[in-house]
């Protein structure tokens, strides 16, 4: 069972919007924001504490997505390290923490977010997953 996921995208227009939600017992806490080449203010973080109960369901779906077999790197060698550090070009990333596990499996990639319908899927769980349900409008509106 997933733990913990962080989703980081950044689009053409540098825009970029990131989401980190951890299973904490009965809770998950959820942070969000959206910035500007991956720099976000105080003012633009959002902190929710949701119920465990839904966002398990969420986290099931997301693990039946298989992310940790998916490749590291997206096109196949890019690896810009561990966190992104601004966007000159879109860019995203994934982190998915499983629970009793000490590694954090992680996926980044340059360019456009993949079509594929595994990546599509893991777009909408992530919407479903924040309170105000707006990531993928902000995904679509350039």
């Amino acid at each position: 069972m997933i733990e913990q996921v962080l989703f980081e995208i950044c689009k053409e227009n540098q825009q970029s919007r990131y989401i980190n939600a951890q299973m904490a017992g009965k809770y998950v806490y959820l942070e969000t924001a959206t910035g500007t080449r991956g720099m976000y203010s105080q003012a633009d973080i959002r902190n929710f504490r949701l119920d465990a109960e839904p966002v398990a369901e969420i986290f099931s779906r997301l693990d039946a997505l298989k992310i940790t077999e998916w490749p590291k790197s997206v096109p196949t060698g890019y690896w810009p390290g561990e966190k992104m550090s601004g966007c000159d070009v879109p860019s995203w990333m994934v982190d998915v923490k499983k629970r009793r596990s000490c590694r954090t499996h992680y996926i980044r990639g340059k360019g456009h977010y993949p079509q594929d319908a595994g990546y599509q899927e893991l777009l909408e769980l992530m919407d479903e997953l924040i309170p105000t349900h707006d990531l993928k409008q902000w995904f679509e509106n350039a």
